[in-house]
């Protein structure tokens, strides 16, 4: 099977990628660092470098994969962009190149927030849903993880000096959750 993925060799895409490929699956990894060209290539997968916001780029990449795998990444609220905007073009940008490179199954890697607009900024995941349950013909799997424990290893430094994990819980509000 022919296997195109965002996430380049995140939390989740290091974990995977080696057993999809040991599985004998054609899987082509997008990256926009030039730098991890060499470790995608060393675990046997073709590599794409290029912006997941650029659509045309997208296309071309996805066009005769059997699946492509959307997670939305690089939306961050501390700097200063607008998170909600941003997942609105991102999820735009996700809609228009599945849907112009043909691709007929996509799983998409959502929240367990998604469904809920009092569940702060996890509720933005809903976006992208919306965008591709709107596509016609394409089979679509929205996963909805409760949570990345290894996300925590951001906040190692607070939790050994403060003891805390500090995490926003609205633009410009800081939450103590001690």
């Amino acid at each position: 099977m022919k296997i195109t993925v965002l996430g380049s060799l995140g939390n989740i895409n290091r974990n995977y990628l080696p057993r999809l490929i040991a599985d004998g699956h054609d899987v082509t990894v997008i990256t926009s660092a030039q730098d991890r060209v060499d470790a995608i290539h060393a675990l046997g997968a073709k590599v794409a470098v290029g912006s997941k916001r650029n659509v045309n780029f997208l296309t071309e990449t996805f066009k005769g994969s059997d699946v492509v795998y959307l997670m939305i990444t690089g939306i961050n609220p501390i700097s200063g962009t607008d998170m909600w905007q941003a997942a609105i073009e991102l999820s735009e940008i996700y809609k228009t190149a599945v849907q112009n490179s043909k691709v007929k199954n996509v799983v998409n890697l959502s929240s367990i927030g998604a469904d809920n607009p009092k569940a702060g900024i996890l509720y933005l995941y809903h976006f992208i849903e919306d965008a591709l349950n709107s596509l016609e013909g394409v089979n679509i799997a929205h996963i909805r993880p409760v949570g990345f424990y290894n996300n925590l290893f951001a906040d190692m430094q607070n939790l050994k000096t403060q003891q805390a994990i500090f995490s926003l819980n609205r633009l410009g509000d800081c939450l103590n959750l001690r």
